[in-house]
């Protein structure tokens, strides 16, 4: 059964007409969002546990970029949480280090990673923690977080990064 052609002077119906672009523009709104959503991930190996008993005094040392963006704040703020105190004397130093870099740069032997779909540039941020025993230099607790962010680190990443590499 075959339909009769239109009528030449129909003319199509004009919300039906507007409907493909802004159907278009949502979608690319909606992938352009979720692809610069930061997921936390953990790199590297988890060098031990957080002390659990005994002295739970820290010292927190890090670098001025760390500093300045606030993640000695967040690993501080965490650790008082769990039941550590900042002291001169502490038995512990934490140390903290922010970094960042372009995302198609890789470590020796590893494969650059690629990103989704992004209408920015992406940069990789990494944060790395690591409590040391003050007395004899041992390493107790070291991990590494890192996510892929478009922008400037905002406060809310550089926490969630803390909270990535102080996960138990």
């Amino acid at each position: 059964m075959r339909l009769p052609p239109p009528h030449p002077n129909r003319r199509p119906d004009p919300s039906r007409r507007h409907r493909r672009p802004q159907i278009l523009a949502l979608s690319l709104i909606a992938l352009s969002i979720g692809g610069c959503a930061p997921r936390y991930e953990t790199r590297g190996a988890v060098a031990g546990t957080l002390p659990v008993g005994g002295p739970k005094s820290f010292l927190l040392v890090s670098e001025d970029r760390s500093h300045a963006l606030g993640a000695d704040a967040a690993v501080a703020r965490l650790l008082e949480a769990r039941g550590f105190r900042q002291a001169t004397d502490a038995a512990y130093r934490v140390d903290v280090a922010l970094a960042s870099s372009e995302t198609d740069i890789a470590l020796a032997g590893a494969a650059p990673r690629r990103d989704m779909l992004s209408l920015c540039k992406r940069r990789r941020y990494a944060l790395s923690v690591a409590m040391i025993e003050r007395r004899t230099g041992k390493v107790l607790y070291r991990r590494d977080a890192e996510t892929r962010r478009c922008g400037t680190p905002t406060p809310a990443l550089v926490d969630g990064l803390a909270e990535a590499a102080l996960a138990r």
